[in-house]
């Protein structure tokens, strides 16, 4: 068996449907792949969270940094103290 052959064989299949039909973009209205669609589309985490779960799974990474978490903390503490 060829290298080439070996490749066909190995890769995953997708669905020609799936590319030939693009989601509808919220900002223009027509059906188009953005950066963002593409990457809901597979699983992965997105520039522009939409959703509730998008908006976490932001946060939860941006919670990993430790200078963007010290400083979420100092604001958290001046808002409890303000209120």
């Amino acid at each position: 068996m060829t290298t080439i052959a070996r490749w066909r064989t190995s890769r995953p299949r997708t669905s020609g449907s799936t590319l030939a039909h693009p989601p509808r973009d919220e900002a223009t209205g027509r059906r188009r792949w953005t950066p963002d669609a593409a990457k809901r589309r597979v699983g992965h985490q997105v520039a522009k969270p939409v959703s509730t779960q998008e908006k976490v799974n932001a946060i939860h990474t941006l919670a990993r940094d430790e200078e963007v978490a010290g400083w979420a903390r100092c604001c958290v503490r001046t808002a409890a103290v303000a209120a």
